[in-house]
């Protein structure tokens, strides 16, 4: 155990005086990963959530020749303030956002019962014009329907009567398509940063020692070959361990600032989900450290085992692009199928739905089987004299 414990930490102390293995470990995987791919999410719901209770000024000309509509506005966290003299060359000149002008002809217009005429001057290059612009056509639109609605019953008639459909759309499907993608997200995320975590330790261990010609002198330690290559699986196992444990943190908090109604109120991203996403990628960290190793012990040089292990990034890539495109039904089999059944279990559990703890169990013992075989490809890879040169 002494032995064991000496190359688990030997090895960790040289992975940590590698910039590179520290930056993937720490900053690439828990860090920029989650932000790339759920940042557009909060910045898509930051942007959706501006045109409902963000309160704006809206520049308006003409603002007293509709004071029922000005009022409305003002209900609606729209603020009518009165524009510059130069308000449309303002706006040209990047000055203003948007200008809603009320022309002479609107209380005329109004009052007779024809569509009064609103004009909206804005400019698209501007970002916080298309929000503004936004939040303004709803707010109008509310009150087109509104003033329609009484002047129906100003009439004697009864609105209802022109809205002869009512369409009431209700799902019944089991599989949220939207949500797919987000379920899918999560563990290619994990697979992907563990790898990351990994990758440059699993080189140096190996084909990094052999080219510095320090491998030789620790294999002829009186060490059984086991105890050397259990050492080296344990550390990095460790940092793929940490790969896993500090993304699902980060992206888990990152999908907390969503709000709650951003993809119809069904996407589940609490403890629970927390939980089964650690528990089923844990076998994982297992199979991908084995895989490392394994890969890395059968290459001659660091410049192969870069090569070889970047290849082998494609992996995380497969079930998730496999079930993009294609219908793979969940059941006891595919279960034992390691990457795809941690990719099925996240669908059930990032949508809500209860997980089978069979299902758990057979994916923990699918991945761990292959796990130990890796790993044992990876003693009989250390046993051979090859090993060395």
């Amino acid at each position: 155990m002494k032995g064991l414990r000496v190359i688990v930490l030997k090895e960790i102390r040289d992975n940590l005086r590698d910039r590179r293995s520290l930056f993937f470990a720490l900053l690439y995987g828990p860090v920029l990963l989650p932000l790339l791919l759920i940042g557009p999410l909060l910045l898509n719901a930051g942007q959706l959530g501006a045109d409902r209770s963000q309160v704006r000024e809206v520049p308006t000309l003409g603002a007293t020749r509709a004071e029922n509509l000005t009022q409305f506005l003002r209900r609606n966290n729209l603020d009518v303030v009165e524009p510059p003299a130069d308000a449309k060359e303002a706006l040209h000149r990047g000055e203003m956002t948007l200008l809603l002008e009320i022309p002479e002809s609107y209380p005329e217009d109004f009052r007779a019962g024809r569509p009064a005429h609103l004009i909206i001057h804005y400019n698209s290059a501007d970002d916080d014009s298309l929000l503004l612009r936004r939040q303004l056509q709803n707010v109008l639109t509310g009150y087109d329907a509104q003033l329609r609605h009484l002047r129906l019953l100003a009439r004697g008639l009864d609105p209802q009567r022109f809205e002869p459909l009512e369409i009431d759309q209700r799902d019944v499907s089991n599989e949220p398509q939207g949500l797919q993608f987000i379920a899918h997200m999560i563990p290619f995320l994990l697979l992907f940063s563990m790898m990351m975590g990994g990758f440059y330790l699993a080189v140096d261990t190996t084909a990094g020692e052999r080219e510095r010609n320090s491998l030789e002198p620790l294999l002829s330690l009186p060490l059984p070959r086991h105890t050397v290559v259990l050492g080296k699986y344990l550390a990095i196992l460790c940092f793929v361990l940490l790969s896993l444990l500090l993304p699902l943190l980060s992206s888990f908090g990152l999908f907390r600032l969503l709000p709650d109604d951003m993809l119809d109120g069904v996407l589940e991203m609490g403890t629970v989900t927390f939980f089964v996403a650690l528990v089923s990628s844990l076998p994982l960290a297992f199979l991908l450290t084995a895989f490392l190793l394994a890969i890395a012990a059968f290459a001659r040089n660091s410049r192969e085992a870069q090569t070889h292990l970047s290849l082998a990034m494609l992996l995380p890539m497969l079930p998730f692009f496999g079930l993009q495109f294609l219908d793979i039904q969940r059941d006891n089999m595919t279960m034992l199928l390691p990457m795809l059944s941690q990719f099925q279990i996240m669908e059930l559990a990032v949508t809500g739905r209860d997980v089978p703890l069979v299902w758990l169990a057979l994916s923990t013992a699918g991945t761990l089987t292959v796990a130990a075989l890796l790993l044992g490809l990876a003693l009989r890879l250390y046993s051979r004299e090859r090993i060395l040169m």
